[in-house]
């Protein structure tokens, strides 16, 4: 049906994307992705809640040679379904820039690490010989944002390969890291790496020989899970009574995943 047709038959605009079911097989993934670490534990999460509630947005791909397809935004999505062992995904066929369309999808989600959106925001100023108010634009961002993104990319490359794979630094204070001098910088990621210390003030406090002051660390991954499993009893105990066979077995077998942790 052409898109003509569906618009008068509809009232719904030619010009809406349209969402295709493509054989998993059939899809692969972008080699440029801004995003180059997955967590598994996340990508579980993502499989269950679409076990759960489905694919609630379509991913997006672009059309290659031989009936095949590339991600150009949802690759978690993509890794999810492989997970969940389905044949098919939803997408929408996009005929922007690949780069553009990766490294936007990933901004407005605020989907990447610090230094991977600035990684991503360097190749597309390369690629395509843009200037930092050019990819400001692109990025839908001030230009100093851009600038400050930017400057992460003068950090040694062992701070950029752990800040690639973990939350261990904000923005802020990678941002603030980039601006000292090689001493300083070691002394602050160190400081940050034993003590939690996120802060370029409380380095050099350090180094100074003053006291630190505790900052508010937030919660551990333990203590995110132990909360995260009392809501769920909480909730469960409300409704023990109504379980099905099915609904304990699936009880019983999260019993032993958390025994096998002891």
């Amino acid at each position: 049906m052409s898109a003509k047709i569906r618009a008068d038959m509809f009232g719904a605009s030619a010009d809406l994307p349209r969402i295709i079911e493509l054989d998993i097989q059939q899809v692969e993934a972008n080699p440029d992705q801004p995003r180059k670490f997955f967590d598994e534990s996340a990508l579980m999460e993502l499989a269950q809640s679409i076990e759960a509630k489905g694919l609630l947005q379509p991913v997006l791909v672009k059309v290659l040679e031989g009936e095949r397809y590339m991600i150009v935004a949802g690759e978690r999505r993509l890794r999810a379904h492989q997970l969940l062992s389905r044949p098919t995904i939803a997408a929408v066929i996009t005929e922007g820039d690949t780069d553009e369309v990766a490294i936007i999808e990933n901004v407005q989600r605020e989907n990447l690490r610090p230094m991977e959106l600035a990684e991503s925001l360097g190749r597309l100023m390369e690629t395509h010989g843009y200037t930092q108010e050019d990819a400001a634009k692109v990025i839908g961002k001030a230009r100093n944002t851009v600038t400050e993104l930017l400057s992460l990319l003068k950090l040694p490359e062992a701070i950029e390969v752990q800040c690639r794979t973990s939350d261990i630094a904000s923005k802020s204070f990678l941002v603030e890291l980039a601006r000292m001098d090689a001493e300083a910088m070691q002394e602050a990621w160190h400081t940050l790496k034993t003590t939690g210390q996120a802060s370029v003030r409380a380095a050099r406090a350090r180094k100074a020989g003053e006291p630190l002051k505790e900052d508010k660390r937030s919660d551990t991954p333990f203590q995110k899970a132990e909360r995260a499993l009392w809501i769920a009893v909480k909730t469960l105990e409300s409704s023990v009574e109504s379980f099905d066979k099915s609904e304990k077995q699936k009880l019983s077998e999260i019993k032993k995943l958390i025994d096998n942790l002891i």
